[in-house]
């Protein structure tokens, strides 16, 4: 009797899902989606244990968990931070290579699988095991032959290193520093420096560099110096003072990339660059680096 209810609540749950999915679609409501999160989604767990597929930008396969963040927004809306990913789709060519740092399950690498093509290469790092194990599930879903995914960590030497694994409503928040959202699990991970990597996996045409790793951006980037003045790539990276330990963390990333002669720009939802003015900066995460 229990199963049987506990299957009934699993439907209706699948099946409300489904309804909004549909309402959703209509622009009218679309652009009310994070208050419905904030407000019913969230504090009602209303999609617990809901999976499903969907569509990612209208032709790539995936498998979402409802009640994890990123996974939800990709069922709901059919992308994710649509500013970085329509850039990345401009400016990505047939051919090029493509470097995620902090994939997740792998809304920029499956994109950018498509973008680059079958001559093109794209090389994505995800340290956290169950959601590593979901970003391979999305690519052999796809049947894409051009991502290498890598179950490891990218920092500024060669070392194991101590993830703090965020709750599952949002597994992206996971980071190698203490957090607000810590569930409580940690899990030990190999990390290696960029440079390392492609000394040993030799990648031609890195054009594009994506990071979100929940604060340990400055680390990253500190282990690639050698490809940075090799290859010149564009970078998207995401710079949250909320995430950061404080605001100096946060102009650290920055003052890298002016050491490396590169300019800062913010991405519309278009994805079209502009320099955004100084007191605009605090409302920005997301930035496109370009070398000058």
């Amino acid at each position: 009797m229990l199963a049987k209810l506990f299957y009934i609540f699993e439907l209706m749950r699948y099946l409300i899902a489904w309804v909004f999915k549909v309402l959703l679609k209509i622009t009218l409501f679309r652009r009310y989606y994070y208050a419905l999160y904030k407000r019913l989604f969230k504090p009602y767990n209303l999609f617990r244990g809901v999976t499903s597929s969907c569509r990612l930008d209208g032709t790539l396969k995936m498998r979402a968990d409802l009640d994890e963040w990123i996974q939800q927004h990709i069922f709901f809306t059919g992308l994710y931070d649509p500013g970085s990913i329509n850039y990345m789709k401009s400016f990505l060519k047939e051919g090029d290579a493509f470097i995620d740092i902090g994939a997740n399950v792998g809304c920029f690498a499956l994109i950018g699988s498509r973008t680059v093509g079958k001559t093109g290469r794209v090389i994505a790092f995800e340290p956290v095991k169950s959601v590593f194990e979901r970003f391979e599930y999305n690519i052999s879903l796809n049947q894409l032959e051009n991502i290498t995914a890598v179950n490891e960590a990218v920092s500024n030497q060669n070392e194991i290193l101590k993830l703090y694994l965020a709750k599952k409503e949002n597994m992206g928040m996971s980071s190698i520093f203490r957090h607000d959202t810590e569930s409580g699990e940690t899990q030990e991970v190999k990390a290696s420096t960029l440079d390392a990597y492609i000394e040993k996996d030799e990648v031609p045409g890195i054009k594009l560099i994506k990071i979100d790793i929940e604060g340990a951006e400055i680390l990253a980037l500190e282990g690639m110096t050698s490809l940075i003045s090799r290859y010149r790539p564009a970078f998207l990276v995401e710079v949250s003072s909320r995430v950061l330990e404080s605001e100096n963390e946060r102009d650290r990333v920055f003052h890298y990339f002016v050491e490396k002669n590169y300019e800062r720009f913010a991405l519309s939802e278009k994805g079209q660059p502009f320099k955004p003015a100084t007191r605009q900066l605090t409302h920005y995460t997301n930035f496109l680096f370009l070398p000058k």
